[in-house]
This record gives C-alpha cells, structure tokens and sequence, in this order.
C-alpha cells in the first residue's frame, strides 16, 4: 500500500481553511454584536430579548471560545504537519542525491 501526498494542494486546503474559518469567525461576532445591540433595544420585550441573550451567549459566543479555538488547533498542527512531511521528504532526497550509488546499487 502506498500513497503520495501533494505538498502543495494539502498547504493550499489548510491556507484556505484558515480563511474560511477566519471568515465564520469574523460573521459569528458580527452576529453576537448585533443580537446585544437588538437585545438592549427590545426593552418591552422581554423574551425576545432573552432569546437573543441566550443565542449570543449559547451559540455565537460558544463559536468563538470553543469551535474556533479547536479548529485554529487543528488547522495549525495540520499545517505544521504537513511542514514535517515536507521537510523529511527534502531530508530524504537530499541524502539519496549525496550517495554515489554505481548501477549495481553499491558504493564505490
């Protein structure tokens, strides 16, 4: 079993991640600005208000804090993997171009 990994088009997916997150990120506290700013304006609705209040708290807020905590997380290690692969990768040919193999795979 083998596989082949393409450094390039796995960096470009974790780069491009990162920006759709940073993306969701941004979005998610535009969200919870704008349910305070309708919250603190609803005073004769007070349960509109406290919907709001919980959506900001339990979902927009909770984005922030734990899901985007988590997958910048997970977007850094994978970023930083990929770097090791592509760093042993150069380690190996590196090594392989510096033997001076004869055809019959032996050193001279």
């Amino acid at each position: 079993m083998t596989f082949e990994l393409d450094y390039g088009d796995s960096s470009a997916a974790v780069t491009s991640t990162a920006g759709t997150a940073e993306d969701l990120r941004g979005d998610f506290q535009a969200g919870h600005q704008a349910a305070g700013e309708v919250a603190d304006t609803l005073t004769n609705s007070p349960v509109v208000a406290g919907a709001l209040t919980s959506l900001r708290g339990e979902v927009l807020y909770s984005f922030d804090s734990v899901i985007g905590s988590s997958t910048r997380h997970n977007i850094s290690a994978t970023g930083q993997a990929l770097e090791i692969y592509r760093e042993g990768d150069e380690e190996m040919f590196d090594r392989a171009a510096s033997q001076d193999v004869d055809a019959e795979g032996t050193r001279p």
